[in-house]
């Protein structure tokens, strides 16, 4: 998947519940209710999955694509797979 249709489809969900999205690059910060999520959103035909895994930092909430699942399995964050 595209990268920036990635990306809209990651702020699509969140603001559908009811999120504040703020974006800087592939990095969104969610709010809502006084809670702040920190997000990273990737795409296979942009990032590798090592370029991944030294991107992400601890806590964080990863968005991939399908050809980026298998970061599931190998990544500490809660990863989130978005099928096209």
């Amino acid at each position: 998947m595209d990268q920036e249709e990635l990306e809209n489809r990651v702020a699509e969900i969140w603001e559908r519940q009811g999120f504040k999205v703020k974006q800087e690059c592939n990095r969104f910060t969610v709010t809502k209710d006084g809670v702040e999520k920190k997000i990273q959103v990737f795409s296979s035909g942009e990032y590798s999955n090592k370029e991944v895994g030294e991107s992400v930092a601890p806590g964080e909430l990863v968005f991939v694509d399908e050809g980026l699942a298998e970061l599931e399995q190998v990544l500490k964050n809660q990863v989130s797979v978005i099928s096209s």
